[in-house]
């Protein structure tokens, strides 16, 4: 095991403190963004995934801001950013397991929007119905203050790609209606003329 790794894993060790790992993240991400070390980067981000989906950890009042620095979700893009060299299509399986492990917090839910939207738009067409997930997992109905904007730019966006699959294909314009409904419910009328469209 390299220096690294160890000093890594002390890192995981020690992470209680949040505004510490906070801007741990933020340095990795930057890191990573000059020197492109695909499978390194990825090997450290995994390192972290048992701090970050254990529930001790989801009383923080720091949280939301943690798991938007790990799901990349950060606010240091470039606006007109929908992609990144270290995302490639097994990335896949970290965000739905994400979904599947703490998808019941309402800060995963904005935070996989806001990706959505920024550097994972090539995942748009699986990640759409992570958002169906996620809102069906959020008994809490608590929302951070973005995620509605969010979630409504993404759907809007997804029909205007997918028109003819959405109205075709059931299975799909149910998990369309689930996030319409959703947003209908939280004052969208753009959400509604959508539906009406769709329907």
């Amino acid at each position: 095991i390299t220096l690294f790794a160890r000093y890594i894993r002390t890192m995981t060790q020690i992470f209680k403190q949040v505004l510490y790992s906070k801007l741990t993240f933020e340095e990795l991400i930057l890191i990573q963004d000059d020197v492109q070390q695909y499978n390194q980067f990825w090997s450290v981000w995994e390192l972290f995934y048992p701090k970050i989906i254990g529930t001790n950890y989801h009383k923080s009042s720091h949280l939301s801001q943690v798991i938007h620095n790990y799901l990349l979700a950060w606010n240091w893009w470039k606006e007109t950013a929908k992609s990144w060299h270290s995302l490639k299509e097994k990335e896949r399986v970290f965000y739905k397991n994400i979904v599947k492990d703490i998808g019941h917090l309402p800060c995963v839910l904005d935070s996989i929007a806001k990706f959505l939207n920024q550097i994972g738009s090539d995942f748009l067409n699986e990640g759409i119905f992570w958002i169906c997930e996620l809102i069906e997992k959020n008994k809490s109905k608590k929302l951070e203050s973005n995620t509605v904007y969010y979630v409504e730019k993404l759907v809007r966006k997804y029909v205007h790609i997918n028109r003819s699959k959405v109205k075709q294909d059931i299975k799909v314009k149910q998990k369309i209606l689930v996030i319409l409904n959703f947003l209908i419910e939280h004052g969208s009328v753009n959400a509604y003329l959508l539906r009406e469209d769709i329907i």
